[in-house]
């Protein structure tokens, strides 16, 4: 019996995390969509349930058998059934990052920390996961998850959830925000641009709820490292741009010199946080 659980429940967290991928790759092509069309009628309404997953191309609707983690794209070679038309091979990587994300979190911090600290940071995982992208195409961080991520922090440290106390989460997130607003205002006035986006402030604050007020000094060191490399890389690959975006018309001329923070910052939470489970 034992030897039947300690596979048994690996593998339904494994299946569990293909299934949350597949929900996040819908979260990540609908919810821009979604905040664009609250601002522009011309858009066609949209939620995260309706319509039904489809082919963006013809239109058709993908069938349940169609719609499998993992298998389907493998057993349809990517490719939609009625008309041919390609799927990025990024809907079934990051639904393996995910299974492989849950696997490996519950293996290394179960039994030592609880389903609900594990659930936690999961949780964590999935809304940075979904900013990273959304961020990184759209040079939009959703109010909505900072703040469910704000409060969710806050939660958790209230309820011993994470290492860290109530009292250094709420500090944390303050001093975040704070400090962040004072560089940007005087990167302001020196430079005459932003440096940052007001959604970057409030993410800050989101990694200074989580990390708490004494790990902020490295939380902003390791975000600022982890930006000057992906701006060194965007230059090269061009992977993100604000060309073909009305909404930032503002910043057409500095183009050139312009990336999503939000990214960085995902990365420099979430691997912060690994880094003060693993060393408790």
């Amino acid at each position: 019996m034992s030897l039947f659980l300690c596979w048994y429940i690996p593998c339904v967290i494994f299946i569990l995390g293909l299934c949350v991928g597949s929900f996040v790759n819908v979260v990540i092509y609908r919810y821009p969509l979604i905040m664009l069309q609250n601002n522009n009628s011309t858009f066609k309404k949209m939620s995260l349930s309706y319509p039904e997953s489809h082919c963006t191309t013809c239109k058709n609707k993908i069938l349940k058998r169609d719609n499998i983690p993992v298998l389907s794209w493998i057993l349809r070679k990517g490719k939609c059934r009625y008309c041919n038309t390609s799927f990025s091979i990024r809907y079934m990587i990051t639904e393996i990052v995910f299974g492989l994300v849950f696997l490996f979190t519950e293996l290394y911090l179960y039994p030592e920390f609880s389903l609900f600290s594990i659930a936690a940071i999961l949780i964590l995982f999935s809304y940075l996961y979904c900013i990273f992208f959304i961020d990184l195409k759209h040079f939009i961080i959703p109010d909505v998850m900072s703040y469910t991520l704000l409060i969710m922090g806050l939660c958790c440290a209230y309820f011993k959830l994470i290492p860290i106390s109530i009292a250094a989460s709420f500090s944390g997130a303050i001093f975040a925000f704070i400090i962040i607003s004072i560089s940007g205002l005087i990167f302001k006035i020196a430079r005459g641009i932003d440096g940052l986006g007001f959604g970057d402030y409030k993410l800050f604050a989101v990694g200074g709820a989580w990390v708490g007020f004494f790990n902020i000094p490295y939380l902003i060191i390791l975000s600022s490292l982890i930006g000057i490399l992906f701006f060194g890389l965007n230059k090269k690959y061009h992977f993100s741009s604000i060309e073909n975006k009305d909404y930032l018309d503002d910043l057409i001329e500095q183009k050139d010199n312009v990336i999503p923070f939000g990214p960085a910052i995902c990365l420099s939470i979430y691997f912060y946080m690994l880094y003060i489970f693993m060393s408790r």
